[in-house]
C-alpha cells in the first residue's frame, strides 16, 4: 500500500445546459511505454483553447472520476446530436469491459451507434487500460477495436508493416501542423469493410495501403472514429494536430453553437482597467459572435443574478458603433457610448453577458463572465491572511497593485516583522524595510532573500507597498497580512507491518505483525516499487499512522487519501473512508466531490498519539448492560507514564471528578455497578513521564 497523501479538499461544482454538441477528455493514465506522457494535460488545454467555443460542455475525466465518465456517456449516446470522445490511448473499462469479456454492447459501441465520434491519439484503439496507474490484465489485443467497431481484428496493423505516413493534400489543407512520421499501428485501409467506409486519409504510406491519421464513419449509424498518431514515433504537436482537426475538418459535422464565446476581457480574469480623465476607470467588453446570431446586446454589472435574469435595468443595449457590433463599454461618463456612466470600482467583481439573436428573433443567452478590477495596492497574498501552520522557510507572494495612470518605474516595497503595529508603521528605509524588488517580481523568501531565521509557532506580519515613479514618487501603501508558523515536532506515529502477499487482505490479517514503528511529519510518500523503510518488506506491507490533527479554522473540511492500494481513514472514532481494495493510485473522499483545490496537511498540524484513544464502552454508546461486568478501556499515548481517570453521572463534562491513577501498564477502569438508562461520562488524562504536563 504505497503512495499516501492526506490532505484537506476544498470543493466546488460547475454545470452547465446541453445543447449543442459537447466532448468529454479522457485524462487518466496512459500507456507508459512511448505511447504518451504528462503532455496529454498540455494537449488537452491546447484543444480546449482553440476549439473550445464549438462545444457547449465540455468534460475532463480522470481514474477518479470513471463512474461519472459513464453516466455522461450515458447522458450523451443518443441525445440527438453529434458528441466527442477524446483518448489518450487507453480505453478505460468503463467504456469497454476488460479482457473483452462483455464484447458486445460496450458503451464505446453505442457510442459509435448513437452517431458520435472518438478521437483516438497514442496507443492501438481498446487495446489496452492503465487506469489507476498500472496496467490491466489481460489486455483487449486487437479484439477490442475488432469488437467495437465489427470489424476484422487486422483492422489496425499491429506494427508490422509500421512505415512513414505521407501527408496527403487533405492533410496539408486540414491539419497543416502535420509533419511526416512512421506510425505504428495505422489503420489497414482494406480492412474497412461493411458498413464502414474511409472518410478521410491525412496521411499515409507510399502505397496508400495504411493511414494514420485517418477518419472511418459508419454508414449505417453515422459514428466517427478518429485515429491520430497511433504511434511510439510522435507528431510534432498532438494537441495542435488535433485542434486543427476539430476546427476545420469535424466541426462541420458538429450541431451548431449560436452562444457567444471567447470573451474579452477573459472570464475570471483580473484587470487594470483604462483610465478616462481625470478618475473613470472603464471597460472594453468584446466578444466573438455563435452561429446564427444577427443582433447583440450586452448585460454588465456587479449583481450576478442581475446579469443572469438579463434585467432591462443591467442592460447595455446595442452596440455604441455599427461597424464594431460585438464590442461595447462600462465606466465611461458618456451616455453615447454606453448607460452604465458609473466609473468601475477598484476591488469589485462585474458579470457581464451576451445575448445575440438570430434572423428569426430566437436569442441565445450566452454564458455569465465575470472580471476583476485589481486595486492599486498589492493583493492577493500567498500564504493568505491568517494563515497557519507555515514552514521555517516559506515563500510569499502577492498580486502587484495596478501600473495605470502611475509613472514607471513601478517597484514593490516589503516590510516583515513580528508585530503588527511596528509593520503597520514602518517606513521607507526604517529596520522592517527588508527589500524593494522591481514589478514581475512577486515573491520573496525571508530567509534566502531576506537573511531571517524564523521561529515556531510565530506570528508574522507583513506589508507590500507600491512604489511609483523616480522624481516624484507616489507610494500605494499595502494591507498588513499575517501568518504563523507550526510547531516544533508535528507529525504522526507511524507503524508498519508485514503480511504473506495478497489481494484485499483482510483488516486482522494486514495489521496482525508490527515490524517497525517510527515518526513521520506528514503523509506524503512515493515508494514505488521499493519498501517504506530498509527495515519493511516492498509488498505485502501495511501502513498506520496515528495521532491528531488540529484544523486551523471552524468549518468543514473534506479528508482525501490518495493511495495504490487500499486506505481506511477515522476522525475522532468515526471510519469516513472506506476504501479496502487492492487498485492503482487512486483518490478516495470522505464526501462527495465534483473538482478539488487541496493541500496536504502540513506538519504543524499533526500531533503525535499523546492522547488516550479507543475507549471502550466507545463515545456515545448507548447498548451497555449493567448487568453484566463493565470494564472501561483505552489505548494508550505516547509518553505516557500514569493515567488519571475523571468519572461522573450524567453527560455534563464539568462535573467530572478524579476518580482514579492507574499506572501505565492498567488502561482500564471498573466504574463497579451501573443504574440503568442513565449516562455516564469519563475521560482519561495522560501524565508524561519526564514532565507534569497532561493530554486529555
Amino acid at each position: 500500500m504505497k503512495n499516501l497523501i492526506l490532505v484537506f479538499v476544498v470543493a466546488f461544482a460547475f454545470c452547465t445546459t446541453a445543447m449543442a454538441s459537447d466532448i468529454a477528455f479522457y485524462v487518466g493514465q496512459w500507456n507508459t511505454d512511448g505511447w504518451y506522457d504528462a503532455s496529454q494535460f498540455d494537449d488537452v488545454d491546447t484543444i480546449i483553447a482553440q476549439t473550445g467555443h464549438l462545444f457547449n460542455d465540455i468534460q475532463q475525466f480522470d481514474d477518479t472520476e470513471l463512474a461519472a465518465f459513464g453516466t455522461w456517456v450515458d447522458d450523451h449516446t443518443n441525445n440527438g446530436v453529434m458528441d466527442i470522445i477524446w483518448l489518450n490511448g487507453c480505453t478505460p473499462t468503463v467504456l469497454y469491459p476488460q479482457g473483452n469479456t462483455s464484447p458486445d454492447g460496450s458503451r464505446a459501441e453505442l457510442w459509435l451507434d448513437g452517431g458520435n465520434m472518438i478521437i483516438n491519439v497514442g496507443d492501438w484503439f481498446a487495446y489496452c487500460s492503465f487506469e489507476g496507474g498500472t496496467r490491466l490484465d489481460p489486455d483487449n489485443g486487437s479484439a477490442g477495436a475488432a469488437n467495437i467497431l465489427d470489424l476484422d481484428a487486422s483492422v489496425i496493423d499491429d506494427g508490422t508493416n509500421a512505415a512513414p505516413m505521407v501527408v496527403t493534400a487533405a492533410g496539408a489543407t486540414y491539419l497543416p501542423s502535420l509533419n511526416q512520421v512512421t506510425s505504428t499501428r495505422p489503420v489497414v485501409l482494406s480492412q474497412v469493410t461493411g458498413d464502414w467506409e474511409v472518410a478521410e486519409v491525412f496521411a499515409q504510406n507510399a502505397a496508400g495501403t495504411y493511414a494514420d491519421p485517418v477518419v472511418i464513419h459508419n454508414t449505417a449509424t453515422d459514428g466517427y472514429l478518429a485515429i491520430i498518431n497511433q504511434s511510439t514515433n510522435w507528431i510534432a504537436d498532438r494537441g495542435q494536430t488535433c485542434a486543427e482537426f476539430i476546427a476545420n475538418w469535424a466541426r462541420g459535422l458538429l450541431s451548431a453553437n449560436p452562444y457567444p464565446f471567447n470573451p474579452s476581457p477573459t472570464d475570471g480574469s483580473t484587470i487594470d482597467g483604462y483610465l478616462y480623465p481625470p478618475d473613470y476607470i472603464y471597460v472594453v467588453l468584446t466578444f466573438e459572435e455563435g452561429d446564427w446570431a444577427d443582433s447583440h446586446v450586452v448585460y454588465f454589472s456587479d449583481n450576478e443574478a442581475l446579469v443572469n435574469a438579463l434585467d432591462p435595468s443591467v442592460s447595455l443595449g446595442g452596440p455604441p458603433d455599427p461597424l464594431n457590433p460585438r464590442t461595447f463599454y462600462a465606466g465611461v461618463p458618456l451616455p453615447e457610448w454606453t448607460p452604465y456612466n458609473d466609473s468601475l470600482v477598484r476591488g469589485n467583481t462585474y458579470y457581464w453577458c451576451a445575448v445575440t439573436t438570430d434572423v428569426n428573433g430566437t436569442p441565445w443567452q450566452g454564458p455569465t463572465w465575470d472580471f476583476y478590477v485589481a486595486l492599486a495596492k498589492a493583493s492577493n497574498p500567498s500564504p493568505a491572511d491568517g494563515a497557519k501552520f507555515l514552514s521555517l522557510d516559506p515563500t510569499l507572494s502577492w498580486g502587484a497593485g495596478v501600473t495605470e495612470g502611475y509613472s514607471s518605474p513601478h517597484a514593490h516595497e516589503i516590510y516583515f516583522g513580528t508585530n503588527y503595529d511596528d509593520v503597520n508603521n514602518a517606513t521607507a528605509g526604517g529596520p522592517l524595510h527588508r527589500a524593494t524588488q522591481s514589478f514581475g517580481d512577486e515573491t520573496w523568501e525571508p530567509n534566502s532573500d531576506g537573511g531571517l531565521t524564523l521561529d515556531y509557532s510565530t506570528d508574522y506580519y507583513w506589508r507590500i507597498d507600491e512604489k511609483h515613479g523616480s522624481f516624484t514618487i507616489t507610494r500605494v501603501t499595502g494591507d498588513v497580512w499575517k501568518f504563523t508558523t507550526g510547531r516544533e515536532g508535528g507529525g504522526l506515529r507511524a507503524d508498519f507491518f508485514e503480511f504473506p502477499a495478497q489481494a484485499t487482505p483482510s483488516r486482522a490479517v494486514a495489521f496482525a505483525n508490527l515490524v517497525h514503528t517510527r515518526f513521520d511529519p506528514e503523509i506524503n510518500f512515493t515508494w514505488l516499487a521499493g519498501p517504506p523503510d530498509p527495515c519493511v518488506a516492498a509488498d505485502g506491507f501495511a501502513s498506520r499512522w496515528v495521532g491528531a490533527v488540529e484544523a486551523g479554522w471552524t468549518e468543514t473540511y473534506t479528508f482525501n487519501a490518495r493511495t495504490d492500494d487500499g486506505v481506511r481513514l477515522w476522525i475522532g472514532g468515526e471510519l469516513i473512508i472506506d476504501d479496502w481494495v487492492e487498485q492503482g493510485m487512486s483518490d478516495a473522499f470522505s464526501t462527495t466531490v465534483n473538482s478539488t483545490d487541496w493541500e496536504i496537511v502540513p506538519s504543524g498540524a499533526l500531533y503525535p498519539p499523546y492522547w488516550a484513544y479507543n475507549p471502550d464502552p466507545p463515545n456515545g454508546a448507548h447498548t451497555v448492560d449493567p448487568a453484566e461486568f463493565v470494564q472501561c478501556t483505552w489505548t494508550s499515548g505516547d509518553y505516557t507514564a500514569q493515567h488519571k481517570v475523571y468519572w461522573c453521572e450524567g453527560d455534563d463534562p464539568n462535573l467530572l471528578t478524579l476518580v482514579a491513577t492507574k499506572p501505565v501498564g492498567e488502561p482500564n477502569y471498573d466504574p463497579g455497578p451501573l443504574a440503568l438508562e442513565t449516562n455516564y461520562c469519563w475521560r482519561v488524562d495522560e501524565v508524561n513521564g519526564t514532565a507534569e504536563y497532561r493530554w486529555h
